[in-house]
């Protein structure tokens, strides 16, 4: 990764193959599942995706960028070299404006 942030300020991922959930707390993660492109997926499919920055001890920033299809929030993560948390705040902050931002579900209103 160190190579990588010697190109790039930072890295621009999904933080999750899934757009939000509707909460279910009936069981645990680990009997839980999701559906992804039309298959139940184990809950625990979420874990990858925030992997990369966190086995790397890398700041990740969460950025919501609308609303998906069933009208729940999508999002990104910015990520950045060690110690540059400012940084990946600074551009989730960019992100969200060009984006739009967080925005409330109408399901929830």
């Amino acid at each position: 990764m160190d190579e990588f942030f010697d190109d790039y300020d930072v890295l621009v991922t999904a933080d999750s193959p899934v757009q939000a959930m509707r909460h279910d707390d009936t069981g645990n993660e680990l009997h839980m599942t999701m559906t992804v492109n039309g298959r139940p997926r184990p809950w625990t499919d979420l874990v990858p995706w925030t992997a990369l920055a966190n086995i790397d001890y890398l700041p990740a920033t969460t950025v919501p960028t609308g609303l998906g299809p069933s009208g729940l929030p999508v999002g990104c993560q910015v990520i950045g070299r060690g110690y540059t948390d400012r940084t990946t705040i600074a551009v989730a902050s960019l992100l969200g404006d060009l984006t739009g931002g967080y925005q409330v579900p109408p399901s929830v209103r």
